[in-house]
């Protein structure tokens, strides 16, 4: 089962994640993501909604993105989001769809 938030809203981030996850209602084989793939919403943003969700459930959620975390990162390497987290998570979190 998976479940996929996005950030698209001016609703507050806190408000988004405590709403994803009653709807989401994750058990632990649940594969949680956030789909980050609007320009306007800022790499700080869905960091903190990754944030909030592992806090939330205990375990780190997948970033589903393609060009724009391509775009927003440039050559930097961001700790977190690189790192992985659980090992059925693992390969989700290092996968990134490639548009070309």
């Amino acid at each position: 089962m998976s479940a996929f938030g996005s950030k698209r809203t001016p609703v507050s981030i806190p408000a988004q994640v405590d709403f994803f996850v009653r709807i989401a209602a994750p058990d632990k084989m649940t594969l949680l993501a956030l789909d980050h793939e609007d320009a306007r919403v800022p790499l700080i943003d869905a960091k903190e909604f990754l944030l909030r969700v592992e806090h939330a459930v205990g375990r780190k959620a997948v970033l589903y993105s393609g060009f724009l975390i391509k775009e927003q990162l440039g050559n930097r390497i961001d700790s977190y989001l690189a790192a992985p987290g659980d090992a059925t998570q693992l390969v989700a979190r290092l996968a990134v769809a490639v548009y070309r």
